[in-house]
């Protein structure tokens, strides 16, 4: 009896030992049964994933919901090993590659709107700095606050332009401090703007642009670049390490 204790509890051991090699990647166990069923190399999730710790939820989660969604289709198609694993390979080689190595952050540095600091640690809508541009959020009183206004054109594209306003700022406390950093993605709650976006009459494809217009709880969020702020908008605008960002609109 004991030997066949000593037997079950090395099989047993050997078990978690290698599901533990093969789910070093934190999928749950459902999407573990998909990836093996389809002889599936969890190695082609690599490129996404930190190589010197364990991947954090807020990677994991958003590929567990892609591979959910390629599952869903691959049994409603009748998807043979094959056509699951190059559309696995599609979307981690087209989209995930990048999306999960780039980061919007809370900026650290100081930034002065119009005379007012911005505080950006318990804001419900903060500053974000993405590829090292600082981002503001085109909520109502926020673009208003700037002068800036956002309606449809004709054609269904965003046209953002200059308006007669002069709201005063509001803060938009929240209850909760704001994570240090947000993947940016098509599925996570930062994302690129899909589409053409016309900025005083400028129509450009925001995907391709190289500091393009986010999206951020519901938010529009806008990247105070020079050719935006002071091109297009005629503001005034510096940046020193001192005083950081300062930029008037009025």
């Amino acid at each position: 009896m004991k030997k066949f204790l000593a037997v079950l509890f090395v099989v047993m051991l050997i078990g978690t030992v290698s599901v533990s090699a093969e789910n070093a990647y934190g999928f749950n166990d459902e999407i573990m049964g998909f990836l093996n069923e389809n002889n599936v190399d969890v190695s082609i999730f690599l490129p996404i994933f930190n190589y010197n710790e364990h991947p954090s939820a807020e990677v994991v989660k958003p590929v567990e919901d892609e591979i959910y969604r390629v599952r869903g289709t691959a049994y409603s198609y009748g998807w043979t090993n094959i056509q699951v694993q190059q559309m696995l390979e599609g979307y981690i080689n087209s989209t995930l590659k990048w999306m999960h190595l780039e980061y919007a952050y809370i900026p650290k540095c100081k930034v002065t709107l119009n005379g007012q600091e911005i505080n950006s640690e318990y804001r419900k809508y903060p500053l974000l700095q993405f590829r090292d541009i600082i981002y503001f959020p085109m909520t109502y009183y926020d673009s208003r606050f700037l002068g800036v206004g956002r309606t449809y054109t004709e054609d269904g594209r965003f046209f953002y332009g200059k308006i007669d306003a002069n709201e005063p700022y509001h803060d938009y406390f929240g209850e909760y401090a704001n994570k240090e950093k947000y993947p940016v993605s098509g599925i996570q709650d930062v994302h690129i703007l899909n589409g053409d976006v016309n900025i005083n009459g400028n129509i450009t494809d925001n995907e391709l642009e190289d500091y393009p217009i986010l999206w951020f709880r519901e938010i529009i969020y806008f990247p105070l670049t020079w050719e935006y702020v002071v091109e297009e908008f005629g503001w005034e605008y510096s940046f020193d390490n001192e005083n950081g960002l300062v930029i008037n609109s009025k």
